[in-house]
């Protein structure tokens, strides 16, 4: 990249941004794709090396989410040094984030960094999730800046990306991304 070109993975601000995920069904992959589409940002998927497909993957996830929250996941390792914000979501198993999210926060470290957590949910969450990985969050050195959930139990994916495209225009501000975003969508 010579210096005169822009580039495609930051704001207007020189803002740079990183979505990270982890989703079993597509749900949360939805909201990620959405965001790196309206934002024009990285995308990294976090990978759970446990089959957690079907009835019985997802119950022997809600059990693990109990007894063993740790998981085999890829990428093993994260580097965020050139990033500036870091959006991470999930979503919620039996009100508790999933054991590859969970191990994701129990490894990476989050110097300086302002951190959006995000989960979708299927019938009831309690705010309340967020409060541990901010906590380990900022015990690794980031910043929890903002949370936000979308319930998508029934909801077609097109839905789910209206709700999420709603969500960013509302907290461009706040995020520091209002260079990205359509505020017309509010309109």
């Amino acid at each position: 990249m010579t210096m005169t070109q822009e580039d495609p993975f930051s704001t207007h601000s020189n803002h740079k941004i990183l979505i990270i995920f982890y989703s079993r069904t597509g749900k949360t992959r939805i909201i990620a794709e959405t965001i790196k589409d309206t934002l024009g940002v990285k995308l990294q998927e976090i990978i759970d090396l446990k089959d957690r497909t079907g009835f019985w993957g997802y119950m022997s996830g809600v059990i693990d989410i109990f007894f063993w929250p740790i998981t085999e996941i890829l990428p093993k390792e994260f580097n965020f040094d050139h990033y500036d914000l870091l959006l991470i979501g999930s979503p919620v198993w039996g009100n508790k984030f999933p054991p590859a999210i969970t191990t994701f926060f129990s490894r990476a470290q989050f110097s300086d960094k302002k951190v959006v957590v995000f989960a979708d949910f299927g019938s009831h969450m309690k705010e309340s999730i967020f409060d541990r990985y901010r906590t380990l969050i900022n015990e690794r050195g980031g910043e929890v800046i903002d949370t936000f959930k979308i319930k998508t139990r029934g909801k077609c994916f097109d839905t789910i990306k209206n709700e999420t495209k709603q969500i960013l225009a509302e907290n461009a501000g706040r995020w520091n991304v209002q260079n990205k975003v359509d505020t017309r969508i509010l309109e």
